[in-house]
């Protein structure tokens, strides 16, 4: 409120509350399917539907895709994250419902620490982690400056550590789709493939062995910082805020 009242917005040093914006490169990411299902759910009802899911509707629940939903959860397929225990309040009443195998009667986690939500799953396996495979690491909200950042394997993997894209070939296998699902690439030949496809939309880029040496690959918003409200501030005629005066 204090920029606000002094007038300190549009400006650099200056600050509304709006979120850091973000510049991004094109850099292509891993090919995926479109998926059949509609319906979801708001993050933090989770449990709710596990318990009440065929009660939960769209004007009650904030479901989106479908009015109601067709059936509770009985599967959970957790992969990277603690969000079932560690990132949601009443730990207590989650506890108690995944006690019960009659409802959700099974969560896979897919992981490289035994973190709180992995204790409480019925399958559990074991991840790589950053340095035990290839990757690329790319840039989240960044302001003016998007980057890539060659993960590059330093170490084998750990005890029965294994890739995700390995664990999902192996299951596409069993399923009969193995072909359809790697096109005939393992997880480095991925890597290769993408990064060609992010040269010719981002010609500046080195070459896969110079990256890989290089390590990192940075690039400046060639305009600027952005700056939230700066276009009002400069002609608040052509670019009025979005409130019933207009102005403030």
């Amino acid at each position: 409120m204090l920029p606000i009242l002094t007038g300190n917005v549009g400006i650099h040093g200056g600050n509304t509350g709006a979120r850091e914006s973000a510049y991004s490169i094109p850099f292509v990411r891993m090919p995926t399917l479109k998926n059949p299902v509609k319906a979801s759910i708001p993050m933090f009802l989770w449990t709710d539907a596990i318990i009440r899911g065929t009660e939960m509707t769209a004007l009650t629940d904030g479901i989106r895709g479908v009015d109601k939903l067709s059936s509770p959860i009985k599967v959970i397929w957790n992969y990277a994250s603690n969000c079932l225990i560690n990132q949601h309040a009443q730990i207590n009443r989650t506890h108690d419902i995944l006690q019960d195998d009659t409802q959700c009667e099974m969560i896979i986690t897919i992981d490289n620490h035994m973190t709180s939500t992995a204790k409480y799953s019925d399958i559990l396996l074991p991840d790589c982690t950053t340095s035990e495979q290839m990757d690329f690491a790319l840039d989240a909200f960044v302001s003016n400056m998007a980057y890539v950042i060659f993960a590059d394997q330093v170490i084998k993997p750990s005890f029965e550590c294994r890739p995700i894209y390995d664990m999902l070939s192996d299951l596409a296998e069993k399923m009969g789709v193995k072909e359809k699902f790697t096109e005939g690439r393992t997880q480095e030949e991925w890597l290769r493939h993408i990064y060609e496809q992010s040269r010719e939309k981002l010609p500046e880029l080195p070459t896969f062995e110079e990256f890989r040496q290089q390590g990192i690959f940075k690039k400046v918003d060639p305009n600027g910082f952005k700056v939230a409200y700066k276009d009002f501030r400069d002609n608040p005629e052509a670019h009025p805020l979005q409130t019933p005066s207009w102005q403030n």
